[in-house]
């Protein structure tokens, strides 16, 4: 099977002004984003199941500048992969 969905993330920042004079400070940010993925399952005779599936969460380029303390910026391209087994009994 395949799946398809979408997503939003927020990234939020954990900095502190109380650090110092020279301290970045900058906003949160929502960014969305794409999963995909594909997956088998399997049922036995006896009652018993598997399911194996693979996902990929894709999401916007994050820029992030900050106005205060060294005006430094960030940029980053968060993404997720994960593998999922599910095993389980039908009675």
């Amino acid at each position: 099977y395949g799946k398809l969905g979408a997503s939003t993330l927020t990234i939020e920042s954990m900095e502190s002004i109380a650090s110092g004079i020279n301290s970045s400070t900058y906003g949160d940010e929502d960014v969305y984003g794409v999963m995909y993925g594909v997956g088998v399952r399997a049922n036995t005779s006896f009652g018993l199941f598997l399911k194996l599936e693979t996902t990929v969460n894709e999401y916007q380029t994050v820029k992030l500048r900050s106005d205060t303390g060294n005006t430094n910026h960030v940029e980053a391209d968060p993404s997720q992969e994960t593998v999922r087994l599910a095993v389980g009994y039908s009675f």
